[in-house]
């Protein structure tokens, strides 16, 4: 997990706290208590209770789903999506559900999620760099670099792209440019 998707998971679980209190709940100012207090189990629980009380809201399903992802529980996040779509059919949440299947292993669903996400969302740095993910796992490297590096013209400064990228050109057995890009 990149380390503001975690801080994410806290935010969003804060504030969901706070809109559950009755509190001003746009204030993203945390006190270190409140960080303290919250963990990724807690935001998942904050986001499920919330699913609870607002049952019609597609949001809380659609973050739901991705806190879900994040803590690894990809078939709960796979139904959380598909409900949010559900709630709201002009809600993408390909993207999600491909990030989803990926962490299930259905790969070629996942491949499927993913191409509708980077069609409707080409901006998504992170729907193209899960794309690239389930290309190279079907062994179409090629094609998995093509992605990985839209998304790294997307958000150039992630590491984990970099990264990413140098693993896939160490499959093409482009040594000397996966070094260079794994030392990004």
């Amino acid at each position: 997990m990149k380390w503001y998707e975690y801080i994410l998971i806290v935010a969003t679980a804060i504030w969901i706290y706070r809109r559950l209190r009755g509190e001003k709940a746009d204030e993203w100012l945390m006190t270190q208590e409140e960080l303290d207090a919250i963990g990724r189990e807690s935001a998942l629980e904050l986001l499920k209770h919330l699913s609870l009380t607002s049952p019609d809201d597609a949001g809380v399903r659609f973050e739901l789903g991705y806190a879900l992802c994040m803590a690894g529980r990809h078939g709960e996040a796979l139904e959380a999506f598909g409900h949010a779509g559900r709630l709201d059919p002009a809600l993408n949440v390909s993207a999600g559900r491909g990030r989803a299947l990926l962490g299930l292993g259905r790969v070629a669903e996942a491949l499927a999620e993913l191409e509708r996400a980077v069609a409707a969302e080409p901006k998504n740095a992170e729907a193209h760099a899960d794309l690239g993910s389930a290309l190279q796992r079907l062994g179409r490297h090629g094609e998995a670099l093509e992605s990985v590096d839209r998304a790294i013209s997307i958000d150039p400064d992630d590491a984990d792209l970099h990264a990413r990228r140098g693993h896939i050109l160490k499959s093409l057995g482009r040594s000397a440019e996966s070094g260079a890009a794994l030392e990004r």
